[in-house]
Formats: structure tokens, sequence, C-alpha cells
């Protein structure tokens, strides 16, 4: 059915129509059931005029049913729209709705009672509306519930019924609500709920609070303000008469009678800078102007400046002629407070507004620049939705970066899920972490093998994390991907390479450490272990002061926290003879070379044991020292004695010569004897450096005192020794080796530093002999003296150290003197 044709069947009577075609139906439904029943032989009894009626009939009925049939569709297409509006209207009405049963129990509500509350509407439901009720109005909340259900008025229907009760929010915001309430009747239970409506008064509440105190405020500002009325007669267009009124002295401190004493009074009080606006008023006033009131300063009586309003209203006799004004004098200083103070937070307004603009902009700009910066990040940023279930998350975004590492463009990846980059060889086990870590809000990394569009596979590094709203909801996951096949391949490389070099250092025959900055073991190689004794498990985590006895191992330690701190080496990017200690407690010389691993942060040390090599060098050393004897021996008993005798004999030829008056000869004759007796000196010298006194463990004091006794003979230089404690070196060969030190230190010191003082100390401490020699001359650089010829002395010494397991150390600044410490173990270690 049509619109047309609605008001055409309307025209033709639709009612009785109706009326007919329902008794016409039924009629011809009992007719077509008895020809059902009747027999076809009556049908075909009947003229073939009966079947074109009856069959005219039922196509008339066909099309009566047909049009009904319309009619109902559109009835119900109508219905539907109808239902689908008022269901709009419900949820989302400007008011809550709910259903109650007779217990105040939530049986239905609309969402927007959900949202007044802070509850969600499924969780809403069949909670009790008490519950959101504050415990002040609970009893007129419970009163209102009663009188709803008492209203079953079966002719009137029920009545609604309106409260206001203060109600709060889920989250404890307090809420004052209007509620408004109508019981719903049941046929068969009666009154068993009600609908009831929840109209938020709050801001309302609110809003009239700040109009009653505004009121109020308001209220006692005028009550506070005193206004002065005063009438001026007017005669001739001069000032004849001023009356004043009962708060003439309450505005201005004066009293009528003094302004009546002093006709001047009145512009006296007006400071001089308003006096031409004053006169200016008070010339158009007589004039029979108009005026605006004047706002200008007043000095009361007290001395108080104050800000007034000055308003005239003139009268006027029956030929328009002034014959006087009243004027109203209002105190407006705290208006004026007000008003400066407004102009002012206006001014901070809009310097604030200017400020939080700028911001605003600045956090536009900052947003923009984050979204580009994301945009053009060299790693893939994937974007997608918060759904976990199946089908999963779907992709939002994707920047440039992922879409060059998986090889799709972004159209082809947005809507996807990011699945599409998955295949046989992306882990099962990953997938299902990364699930359960976002399912349970947290952020995961983790590795998986990942698909470019082309089939082949990548490693991605994927960090994923979830982002939350300001309700504390998911909303999306942001995963920032990382293609690390390149780092992986580097890394078996790189592990490959460890694996060829673990292997060499373990075939070295030296011992290889690594440590770090403390000093502790990192990693051995396998002759470490048989060179000391240690198991690499009793190596690795310790310090490496664990493989030298003292003071080794402190002295050792301390170079590495020099080095770091100051990057002066001393033993580092150098070889160095030190004495290593085995698991068992035995000593044994070893060279160690130690270098800085920068990349790392790590130390190598490679140590050689040279004990066979100190042992050839002692036996050359024993030669030397031997031939040396047997050198000085030679010098001393031969040569001496010869240049003895030559000095005798040409004392004989001197006194010879001046017996035989011979001046010239004798002279010449007492110089070669003067020569010898020199040279004589010399060669005992010599042969006293070559062979000194006979240096045993228990002379060694004495032979130190000798030597320094020997330096004392310059005039210019004073040396001393010292031997607070009772040294007993261990054997002869460490005792000779000891002097040799002091020796070559003391000689270099007069050769090289032209001191004032050498001072030689002996002492004992913990088991440790300890030789020190300082001189205050002009000291050298240590590291030059080593490269240049002059550092013979230097390794001369560390040389003689080393052969009797000693530690020498030498510490010289040009200008500042030199100290040679030698140090030796005296007992055997424990």
């Amino acid at each position: 059915m049509t619109d047309k044709e609605s008001p055409d069947r309307r025209e033709a009577g639709d009612a009785p129509r109706s009326v007919d075609a329902k008794h016409s139906a039924r009629s011809l439904r009992a007719r077509a059931e008895e020809m059902l029943k009747a027999p076809f032989a009556d049908v075909d009894s009947m003229s073939m005029e009966d079947v074109r009626g009856l069959l005219h009939e039922l196509r008339v009925h066909q099309m009566e049913l047909e049009i009904q049939n319309e009619d109902l569709r559109e009835s119900q297409l109508s219905l539907a729209q109808s239902r689908d509006g008022y269901s709009d209207l419900y949820d989302f009405a400007p008011v809550g709705y709910l259903t109650l049963d007779r217990l105040g129990v939530i049986q239905q509500a609309n969402l927007t009672a959900a949202s007044l509350l802070g509850v969600e509407r499924r969780a809403l439901l069949g909670t009790g509306l008490a519950e959101f009720v504050s415990a002040s109005s609970q009893d007129d909340f419970y009163r209102h519930r009663r009188a709803v259900f008492a209203t079953d008025d079966p002719e009137s229907g029920t009545t609604k019924q309106a409260c206001e009760v203060t109600m709060q929010t889920a989250d404890g915001r307090p809420l004052a609500i209007r509620l408004e309430s109508r019981a719903i009747r049941d046929e068969e239970t009666g009154l068993s709920e009600c609908r009831t409506a929840l109209i938020d008064l709050t801001v309302l509440k609110q809003g009239q609070q700040q109009v009653k105190d505004a009121e109020q405020r308001w209220e006692r500002l005028a009550d506070a303000i005193v206004d002065y009325m005063f009438t001026v007669r007017i005669q001739n267009g001069e000032t004849v008469e001023t009356i004043h009124g009962p708060n003439c002295e309450a505005i201005t401190g004066y009293t009528p009678a003094e302004f009546a004493a002093d006709e001047n009074l009145w512009i006296t009080i007006v400071p001089p800078e308003d006096r031409p606006l004053v006169d200016h008023h008070i010339r158009q006033t007589l004039a029979g102007e108009h005026v605006d009131p004047l706002e200008h300063r007043m000095r009361r009586k007290d001395g108080m400046l104050r800000w007034v309003s000055r308003a005239v209203s003139p009268q006027l006799d029956d030929r328009g002629r002034l014959i006087a004004y009243d004027g109203l004098l209002r105190d407006i200083t705290e208006k004026k407070v007000t008003q400066d103070a407004v102009r002012n937070l206006n001014i901070e307004l809009d310097r604030s507004l200017t400020t939080r603009t700028t911001e605003l902009q600045q956090s536009i700009a900052r947003v923009a620049l984050l979204t580009e910066a994301i945009a053009h990040l060299g790693e893939g940023v994937l974007i997608t939705n918060d759904q976990l279930d199946p089908p999963g998350p779907q992709i939002v975004f994707v920047n440039e970066a992922m879409c060059r590492i998986s090889g799709y463009s972004a159209d082809e990846l947005l809507g996807q899920s990011p699945r599409v980059l998955h295949a046989e060889k992306t882990s099962d086990e990953t997938r299902a972490q990364i699930r359960r870590e976002l399912s349970a809000g947290n952020s995961c990394s983790v590795e998986v093998v990942n698909y470019r569009k082309d089939g082949t596979p990548y490693d991605a590094e994927l960090f994923i994390t979830p982002l939350f709203d300001a309700a504390g909801q998911c909303t999306s996951f942001v995963s920032i991907h990382r293609d690390i096949t390149d780092r992986k391949q580097a890394a078996q490389r790189l592990h490959d390479r460890e694996q060829r070099l673990a292997a060499i250092l373990n075939t070295a025959s030296d011992a290889i450490i690594t440590i770090d900055q403390r000093g502790i073991i990192e990693g051995v190689n396998a002759a470490t272990g048989q060179m000391f004794g240690f198991t690499s498990e009793e190596l690795i985590g310790k310090h490496i002061r664990l493989l030298m006895p003292p003071p080794f191992s402190d002295e050792d330690n301390d170079y590495v926290a020099r080095y770091i701190e100051t990057g002066e080496a001393r033993i580092i990017g150098t070889s160095r003879e030190l004495t290593g200690r085995r698991k068992d407690g035995s000593t044994f010389p070893i060279d160690l070379a130690v270098s800085r691993v920068d990349h790392l942060g790590l130390f190598a040390g490679i140590v050689r044991d040279i004990s066979e090599r100190k042992r050839l060098e002692l036996e050359v050393l024993e030669i030397a020292e031997t031939e040396r004897h047997g050198i000085g021996q030679d010098l001393h008993d031969d040569l001496g004695q010869q240049l003895g005798g030559l000095g005798m004999l040409a004392d004989a030829l001197a006194k010879l010569m001046k017996r035989q008056g011979r001046s010239d000869e004798q002279q010449l004759a007492r110089q070669i004897q003067q020569g010898l007796k020199q040279a004589g000196a010399q060669v005992r010298a010599l042969a006293y450096g070559l062979v000194p006194i006979d240096v045993t463990s228990h002379s060694l004091a004495d032979a130190l005192c000798s030597l320094t006794d020997r330096f004392n003979e310059p005039e210019a230089l004073e040396c001393s020794f010292d031997c607070p404690d009772d040294v007993d070196v261990s054997d002869n060969q460490t005792a000779t080796q000891l002097f040799r030190i002091a020796q070559e230190a003391a000689a270099n010191a007069v050769r090289h530093g032209l001191p004032q003082h050498i001072r030689v100390t002996l002492e004992k401490t913990n088991g440790l002999g300890i030789l020190t020699v300082h001189d205050d001359g002009s000291g050298f650089d240590i590291l030059t003296a080593r490269q240049a010829a002059t550092g013979v002395g230097l390794r001369s010494m560390e040389y003689r150290a080393s052969q009797i397991g000693g530690h020498l150390t030498i510490e010289s600044q040009p200008g500042e003197g030199t100290t040679v410490k030698c140090t030796v173990l005296l007992d055997e270690p424990q």
C-alpha cells in the first residue's frame, strides 16, 4: 500500500469494507473448507458460471489479503523504527532512568544512569540503589520508596513521587540527585516495580550556593556603603545655601557646621590634581547642562584619601531655570580597589592565556615533531588495537621503516593482523609469551623470525608495550621492530671467532689471564692452571692478587687503579718481571706483559715462567761477579803494588834531586809522585767498587754503613745510613744484590742529581726487607731515562732485584729528587 492509495481507500470507506472483508473472508474460508470436505463430484456438478464467480471471489479476497499484508509490513517497520528511537532516547537521555523492584534493587538502567554513578551498566544490574545513597539520605530514600509502592489506586493509577537525596559515585564523588519515581502496575503481581528518574542537581545546587554566597557578599557590601546626600540652592546662578544630609560626617569626616564655616572647604578637600574636573562638573551643573556622575578623589578630615562618585539632579522652576540641585556623594573606594584588582587580574589572565597558548602551540609542535620522527624512525614502528582474542589485533599504523623492513606497503599492512609477518619458523612459544605478557598488561621484549613480503625470513627484535587511557583501560599496543639479521650473523661470526681464539689460547704455552677494572679474573687459558696449579673454576671470580705474594699483589692492583683514574701507564702496555705464587704457596719468577682491551673494558696479561732463564742469568751473574772480583783483586794487588813501588821510586828520585840541587828535576819528580799517588787512590777505589768488602747476611748493614761513609768524602754531600731494625737477609746472594742496588742508586745520584743529602734506610716490616735510597737532587723523568742510554743503571737495578725475587720501585720527578725502594721476602711464605 502506498501513501497515494490510502486516501482513496479511506474515501471509499475502509472501516465498513474491512468489516465486510473480515466477514467475507470467514465465509470464504468456511466455504473453502466445506468444498475440501465435499467430494469432487459436487464441484463437477457446479455450473461454469458458479465456478467463475467463486474464482472471482477468491481473487478479490487474495488481493485484499495482499493489501493487508503490505499494511502489516509497514506497521512492523514503523514499530521497529519507533522502538529503536525510544531505545536511543532511553539510553542517551540526559536523565538517568532505572527500574527498581520493591527492595530497591536495580533491574534495568540506561547508559546515563551508569555514567552518572560511575559503574558499568552490567555491573549496575542487581545492585541496590541504596548502596549509592549517602548515610544522611538513607531515611529519605526509604520513605520515598514506601510512598511509591503505597499509591496503588486502581481507578486513578499510580502517582509520581519525588524527593531530593545526596548520593555518591563509585569513586566517592558526591552528587545531589532528585528522584522521581512512578510504580508500574502489573495485572498479575500488582505494584512490583517502579521506574525512577535520576536528575543530577549537583551543578544546579553548586550554582545556587554560589548565587547565594554572591548575594550575601553583595548584601554585606551594600550594608557597608553609606551615601551622603546634599542639596545646593541656586539664586541668579550663584550658590546661596548648601543643605547637608545626615551622612556628611561619615563620608567626609567634617560636620555640616564646618562646611558652613568655610565656604571653600568643598574644593579644599579635593586633591589639586582632581580640582579641574570638579570645577568643570560644577560649572556644567550651574549652567543647566546634563552631567554624568563624576568619580574623583577626596581627602577626609582624618587625612585618608578616598574615591567618591558625585552625581547631581537639577531642580528647575516653571520657567526652566535652575533653582537647586540635589547631589549624591558615594564612597566608591572599595569599588575602585576591586576594579583595579579585576583589571590586574584580566592583565594576568591575558598574560597567562598567552603563555598557555604558547605552551599549547609548543606542545602541538612537539607532537607534530614526534609524529614526524616516528614516521621517519630508523626502526620499524607498528601500532595495533587492543584486540587479543581471535582473529587478533589489527594494525592501525606503520611507519616507513616498518614497510622497508617487511617489504609491504602501508596499505597492505593496515587492517591486517601482525600474524601476516609470521610463518613456519616463527616460534609458537614466543607468540604465546607475547600474548601472555600483553594480556597481563605488561611490556615484553622478544626475538622472533618474521617473513618479508617476498617470503624471505629475517630475525626481528620486538619491544611491545600497551598504551592506556586516562581510565586505565588498554587502548592499543605499540611494537618497535628492529631487523637484527646482520647482528645475529655478526654475533655468530664473533662466537665462531671466540671459539677459534679460545682454541688458540688453550694451546699457548704462556698463561693468559683477563681481569676487569677491579682486578677480578674473568678468564684464563689452560696454561694458567698448569703454571700456577689452580683450576679455572678456582681462579675465575677471584682477585688477581691470589697469584702473587705481597707486596707485588697490592702494588700491581694500585697500578691498574691508577691507570684507570689518571691514564698513567706503569705496567700497562709494558713487560715486567715479577714474582708469582703457586697454589702450594711456592714462588717463582715470571715475566708479565699487561695490555688493555679498550672496547671490553678489560686487561689482558700474558705470564711466562722465567725460572730457567733466571737460573741461567744467575749463573751468568755469578760468573760475572767472580770475574769482577778477580779483576778487582788484580787491580788491588798487582797494579796497586806497582803504582806504590813507582811512587816510592819517585820519592827517592825527588830526594836525590834535592841533594844535587837540581830543583827543576826535583819538582818534576814530586809531580810524578803525586800523580802516582792519585792513580793509586783511583785504582783502590775502582778495586773497591769491583771487590767490595765481604757482604754476608749479617754484615749487610755494616757494608751499607761503609758505603755511605765513602760517599761522605765530598764536602758538599751528606750521606747517612739508618737501620732501626735487625735485618736478617736470607742469603749472601740477596745481601750482595741489595748492596749493589744501594751502590748503584747512590752513584747515580752523585753523578746525575748533584744532591746535598742522600739517605739510605734498611728496615724490616711483616717479613719483608725494605731498602730505600732517597736523595734531594734534581730528579729525572723515568720514562725518558728508560728509553735513553742513561737508563742502563735503572735496568741494572731492576735486573738485580729480579734475581733475588725482589720488587723495585723508582719514583722521581724533575726538581723533586729520587727515591729507589727494593722490597724482598726475608721469610718463606706460610
